[in-house]
């Protein structure tokens, strides 16, 4: 559990730098 709550800022910033990822390819395709 302890490695569950460690890794879990890790997660959501690769979310976050993947929801980043999808807006600046999108802003380029328009």
């Amino acid at each position: 559990m302890l490695m569950y709550y460690s890794y879990t800022p890790l997660f959501l910033l690769f979310c976050l730098a993947l929801a980043a990822s999808i807006t600046f390819f999108n802003g380029l395709h328009n």
